[in-house]
């Protein structure tokens, strides 16, 4: 099920998920609270939460949140114990901004299945978001340690974020190299202990997890700026003119692009050899 599979990274990813909630489109009707719209549900399709459900699942997949909402409300008055629809309530209403209902309607699910994985990572992602760091490593353990989520590489990496976020690198270095182990694929956990070796001062390990990144990822403009400083650094200059003309391309006009660009006319007032 499409709703079911969607992970919340929080914390380092913060500027991916206020970037989801910018593309939904503004609607005049999605300013109308979910309760309201379920007034305008056929009276036939009221009656059958499942359709209701999948319904909003389809919303929910699309980005349109408001949308999910009404469908996934008038579902919850006919299964108002269904653990993985109040989960999906609380993606939702994050993804419009309601913080507080979102933690609120995970937390229900919780109360019914207190194992439920994906509900756990996503609180904890909430919780950290909100400075509740406790809380959240507490839920993010949960999800790590429950034997039957399909993606504890999340849940590991996301602890990696909150440690990072605190200054304990070996302990942020430790979970990103756990989320490597539980997913060799996952191109974001290599790109932050990329940055968490580099807090720690061992920058020919956090080159090589750069380009680790990049060879999962070519088109991560953070990798591909990364990456070029370092080459930089270490006096590779061929090479950090390639990866930081790509950072530029890949997102201009971003700060991404603006350090890029100090980069290279660094190296274009160097004088050649």
């Amino acid at each position: 099920m499409r709703a079911k599979r969607i992970t919340v990274l929080g914390l380092i990813l913060l500027v991916c998920l206020a970037g989801c909630a910018s593309q939904i489109s503004q609607k005049s009707d999605e300013t109308v609270k979910p309760e309201a719209q379920i007034d305008q549900i056929p009276p036939e399709l009221k009656k059958n939460p499942k359709k209701l459900k999948s319904i909003g699942e389809n919303y929910l997949g699309a980005g349109n949140y408001a949308t999910a909402l009404k469908y996934f409300k008038a579902a919850e008055e006919k299964m108002p114990k269904d653990p993985e629809l109040l989960y999906e309530i609380g993606i939702a209403y994050h993804g419009r901004g309601f913080v507080d209902q979102a933690i609120e309607y995970l937390k229900k699910a919780l109360s019914i299945r207190p194992d439920y994985p994906e509900a756990n990572n996503a609180l904890g992602a909430f919780l950290a978001n909100q400075g509740k760091f406790e809380e959240a490593k507490e839920a993010f353990l949960k999800a790590l340690n429950n034997p039957y989520y399909e993606t504890p590489h999340i849940a590991a990496y996301n602890l990696g974020n909150l440690y990072y976020r605190l200054g304990k690198y070996e302990e942020a270095k430790n979970y990103y190299q756990t989320s490597i182990k539980l997913d060799p694929n996952y191109a974001p956990s290599y790109l932050e202990l990329g940055r968490t070796l580099e807090a720690l001062g061992d920058k020919a390990n956090a080159l090589k997890a750069y380009k680790e990144a990049l060879n999962l990822d070519p088109k991560s403009p953070l990798a591909n700026l990364n990456y070029g400083k370092l080459c930089y650094l270490n006096g590779d200059f061929k090479e950090a003119q390639f990866y930081l003309e790509q950072a530029i391309i890949l997102a201009p006009e971003t700060p991404i692009a603006t350090a890029a660009s100090e980069l290279l006319r660094s190296l274009k007032r160097m004088p050649s050899k």
